[in-house]
């Protein structure tokens, strides 16, 4: 879920947004999840959440800044752990990030468990 404008981009495999350049991944025998953006703009910058429909409910956010090529640096990749008895979800690498404008990234959610549905 796109959080500024709590627009739902992806459940399961189908997306649910005119804009082409958003898309899931989701590897045959997986348990990741990956939010596709193409030609990634400044304009994408912002929370995207991703959301298990787990009982209890679990949801992830990262935080998406895309700079201009000369703005852009590097972080120190991080695994951010959300722990339940039901289930447990990790958004992979760093819940900060910065990418040089018209780059294409992939925001990735692994679950542990069979779920009904993945949003992002």
């Amino acid at each position: 879920m796109r959080k500024r404008d709590l627009h739902i981009l992806t459940t399961n495999i189908y997306t649910y947004t005119g804009d082409q350049r958003f898309s899931v991944i989701h590897p045959p025998s997986s348990e990741d999840w990956d939010l596709k953006i193409d030609y990634a703009q400044p304009r994408d910058s912002g929370i995207y959440e991703c959301q298990v429909n787990t009982e209890p409910k679990i949801n992830l956010a990262i935080i998406l800044d895309i700079a201009a090529e000369s703005e852009a640096r590097d972080l120190n990749s991080d695994r951010r752990y959300y722990d339940s008895k039901a289930a447990r979800a990790k958004i992979l690498g760093s819940t900060e990030i910065h990418v040089k404008r018209d780059s294409t990234i992939a925001l990735a959610c692994s679950v542990n468990m069979h779920a009904s549905s993945v949003l992002w």
